[in-house]
């Protein structure tokens, strides 16, 4: 019996899932596996049980089924990697000769009268179960590197506790934080944009903001900028050795910010982004869009890296990949629910993170466009659209995110029964002159110079610095709140590029070097 136990098929059939997930781990909630870690395998498992009865040989039908999956699996990798190689044409183009080849070279392995020629096949089956055992293991491990830390709690360092009072102030103000993720600051958008901002900020002046006029971020990515932010330091403890970005998400979701509040009695509610590193699930209140459901965007990933990658290259088939639509429902709903929350008992911690005016460019001034196109988070290079293309789509989001924040602090201001804290801060600047992986090729003016609002109410106001740096916003409402102590820190800028986030540039001589002209 024991020879019939064979189990590599059903192991690559998983690990092809894993090295997927595994390499966008940092972006696909855990939850997003279960549904292709379950029916993929069984499905293989099918196979290889339906070959078992045709050929007679168990030591077969599982080479068969194992030839057949990384046919079917990985044709799209391969073809990628080979396509630059091979035609200087469409992509689609090459399918017409490298789909026959690579068919032909399975059926070459597969074909009765090579496997006549194996006189040992237990070797194969033991070589090929250990290997596809060994490749698993390696997948989980990667991705529990990043999912971990994800889920570890610190406790609020020393320096913090002994800047802070033992007791709060009987009136404990609610607090929201609206990062508006890739916001720019006045004088950028005047430089860069040909767009003057200002009607915008004398609103928010109207209404009792200060805004810092010349606030920078710390960090170019959003993920390393708000863990920063939460946490009021820099990120000198981070492990670069760890892949992916799992460390930020549980500094984020776990924060020296949060952490202090909550033991002053606040509680911690979180607005869903869509974007998993801001995503803190397990705040005291959780808020997701009612339309929200099941992501695809893995079994995206999954099928354009197999035989089926032709059919989507040629238009005859739609990937399962997120559309406009349900980032622009999340973004609008987010508004929605900002301006309703003030019947939540106070004194309350409130995190929202709006993917705008981030590209892509979902918004027009005046509401949503084309929402059946793909939404594929991406910035600078990497977005691949003319330098008029991006000025005007990011100008448009910008004049849309304006009419929808001065309504949402309207509301929030209309229903608090006590004047709340409202903090209005990107977490970086655009992209139009961003390179994810080159220092030297990004204007870090354009990157750092962020939009910085803070509305304090009128018995806590302080005057707030005008080059308020990210790093120091928490640290300067703390001392506001609690009369605390902690001294801000000097002002730094650090560039990091997309694939190695942790290996920091220190740009801060370069932080007001002009851009070249659009």
């Amino acid at each position: 019996m024991m020879n019939k136990m064979i189990i590599y098929p059903v192991l690559f059939a998983v690990n092809s899932i894993l090295l997927q997930f595994s390499a966008n781990v940092s972006d696909i909630a855990l939850g997003e596996l279960i549904p292709s870690i379950v029916i993929i395998p069984l499905l293989c498992g099918g196979l290889y049980w339906l070959l078992a009865r045709i050929v007679k040989n168990y030591h077969r039908a599982g080479f068969l089924t194992f030839l057949i999956e990384i046919w079917f699996f990985h044709y799209g990798t391969v073809h990628q990697m080979l396509h630059p190689h091979l035609t200087g044409g469409a992509a689609s183009a090459s399918h017409w000769y490298l789909l026959p080849l690579w068919s032909l070279l399975f059926a070459c392995l597969g074909s009765c009268w090579l496997w006549k020629r194996i006189h040992h096949p237990d070797a194969i089956t033991n070589f090929l179960t250990f290997l596809s055992a060994l490749l698993v293991l390696f997948s989980v491990g990667r991705i529990a590197l990043d999912v971990i830390p994800r889920y570890l709690k610190s406790t609020v360092n020393e320096e913090l506790i002994q800047a802070l009072p033992g007791y709060p102030p009987s009136v404990l103000p609610d607090i929201y934080t609206i990062i508006l993720d890739g916001y720019a600051r006045q004088d950028v958008l005047a430089e860069l944009y040909e767009f003057n901002n200002q009607p915008f900020i004398h609103e928010l002046e109207k209404r009792g903001f200060q805004v810092a006029t010349q606030g920078r971020s710390n960090y170019s990515q959003t993920a390393l900028s708000l863990a920063s932010t939460l946490n009021m330091d820099y990120l000198n403890d981070l492990n670069p050795a760890l892949p992916d970005r799992g460390q930020l998400i549980g500094q984020i979701s776990h924060s020296q910010v949060r952490a202090i509040l909550e033991g002053y009695g606040y509680q911690t509610v979180a607005l869903s982004s869509g974007y998993l590193p801001t995503e803190i699930s397990d705040a005291d209140q959780y808020i997701t869009p009612p339309t929200t459901g099941h992501n695809d965007d893995l079994e995206a990933l999954l099928a354009v890296n197999t035989i089926t990658r032709p059919f989507f290259e040629n238009g005859w088939l739609d990937l399962p990949i997120s559309r406009y639509l349900a980032t622009q429902e999340r973004i609008q709903i987010t508004f929605q629910t900002l301006s309703s929350l003030a019947d939540v008992p106070s004194p309350k911690f409130i995190f929202a993170h709006l993917l705008i005016p981030h590209p892509p460019f979902i918004f027009a001034e005046d509401g949503p466009v084309t929402p059946d196109e793909f939404y594929i988070l991406a910035d600078g290079e990497r977005l691949g659209v003319s330098t008029e293309a991006y000025q005007k789509g990011y100008t448009a989001q910008i004049q849309f995110t304006n009419h929808h924040i001065l309504s949402t602090i309207d509301a929030i201001l209309a229903n608090s029964e006590q004047p709340p804290i409202i903090i209005i801060q990107a977490d970086h600047g655009p992209g139009l002159f961003f390179q994810t992986g080159s220092a030297a090729g990004t204007c870090h003016y354009e990157r750092f110079s962020i939009l910085s609002a803070i509305y304090l109410p009128a018995n806590q106001q302080v005057d707030i610095p005008e080059g308020l740096i990210a790093v120091n916003l928490f640290r300067m409402i703390l001392n506001t709140i609690f009369e605390a102590t902690l001294q801000y820190l000097p002002e730094r800028q650090y560039y990091s590029t997309w694939n190695q986030p942790y290996q920091f540039i220190d740009v801060s001589d370069l932080i007001n070097n002009p851009c070249p002209k659009p």
